[in-house]
């Protein structure tokens, strides 16, 4: 991107060299609140806006050139008709919840419930000429009818996710010893939406699940801690042809979270694509990737200012994934292994040591 990159912005939105958009927006301030029983209530409510806007030239090294003497004499990159590719990512989060604690002598307790929902939004787009960049919108819309997708270029995409998390945590110490519970549940839904031809749209719906424990206690200058999570995902894709009647309104449904039209039409028009090339199919399903992770950490450290500092950390991840290819008749499965052991000494007492062991293993089957 160039120098000059926030004259060309819509709207007066200014980035900076790195492509960044940065929003500050001024929040209230919350304060704690004295309850009875010596309880404090702690609310806590925090918010996070953020984008990304890159441009890619898609050209080779040799035989790029100027498209008019405008581009050479303003520093747009030269390119050999490839074009470019224009990525525009927002993000968004909202924390907030309730937080209550205990004091009584050298006695402390707290408990605190935080939820928080998100949303982001990207879009990949090519253009011609790097000058067009300025007339594309910040966001761009999911088509819903055959028309709207012609409006879209070939191998544009979309993509629209929201997610939300459930944190609670408990902790309580008495004068330098103290332990802690912490449990995270969170989940998230992804559609992306890419265009392949003048007629078809890849359209993906993808979910997954995280919960994690994770168990912590310290006592002066040591800390211990363990923790083990899962992960469950699934990912689905379609291809939907918006010239047809009836994939137009399976693919409106699938917009709407309601695959089961999309999978009804798809098996009763199942027989009869047998017979027929498949781009003439009003619905497929191309494939199914399902997802489970799990996995469990250690770790233990000490630190004693300036004299020595040790931490170390131990982590197991297994990774199980199954791959249909639905439009192929394949099954792939995936069996990933990750076994990693970190350890780090600092201070006049130490050597400084930074060590990292790591072993990892996959099998692989495809039938």
């Amino acid at each position: 991107m160039t120098k000059e990159v926030s004259k060309w912005m819509p709207n007066g939105i200014s980035i900076d060299p790195s492509g960044n958009i940065i929003y500050s927006v001024p929040f209230p301030k919350m304060e704690s609140l004295a309850l009875s029983s010596g309880l404090t209530l702690k609310p806590k409510l925090t918010a996070k806006a953020g984008g990304n806007i890159q441009i890619i030239n898609l050209s080779k090294e040799d035989n790029v050139f100027y498209s008019d003497i405008e581009e050479f004499e303003s520093g747009i990159p030269p390119n050999d008709g490839s074009g470019f590719l224009v990525i525009n990512k927002y993000t968004g989060t909202l924390s907030f919840g309730p937080g209550l604690s205990k004091s009584m002598a050298s006695l402390w307790a707290g408990v605190s419930l935080t939820i928080t929902p998100g949303s982001s939004y990207t879009a990949i787009r090519h253009i011609d000429r790097y000058k067009e960049a300025s007339r594309l919108p910040l966001f761009k819309t999911i088509p819903t009818t055959f028309k709207e997708l012609q409006k879209m270029g070939k191998s544009d995409s979309l993509t629209y996710s929201t997610s939300g998390s459930l944190a609670f945590n408990l902790s309580a110490g008495k004068s330098m010893v103290h332990a802690g519970f912490t449990y995270l549940a969170q989940g998230s839904w992804i559609t992306t939406i890419k265009k392949v031809s003048p007629v078809h749209v890849l359209a993906q719906y993808k979910t997954s699940k995280l919960n994690k424990l994770k168990l912590s206690a310290g006592a002066s200058y040591l800390r211990v801690s363990a923790d083990q999570f899962k992960k469950a995902s699934d990912a689905l894709t379609y291809q939907f042809n918006l010239q047809n009647p009836a994939g137009l309104m399976a693919y409106q449904s699938f917009l709407k979270g309601d695959l089961t039209k999309a999978r009804e039409l798809y098996l009763k028009t199942k027989v009869i694509q047998s017979f027929k090339k498949a781009h003439t199919a009003p619905v497929s399903i191309i494939k199914d990737i399902n997802t489970l992770e799990v996995g469990e950490g250690h770790s233990a450290g000490i630190n004693i200012p300036y004299f020595i500092g040790f931490n170390y950390n131990n982590q197991k991840n297994l990774i199980m994934q199954n791959t249909h290819q639905i439009n192929k008749g394949t099954l792939g499965k995936n069996y990933i292994g990750v076994h990693k052991e970190k350890s780090k000494t600092t201070g006049l007492l130490s050597e400084h040591s930074h060590r990292l062991l790591m072993f990892m293993s996959k099998w692989q089957t495809i039938t």
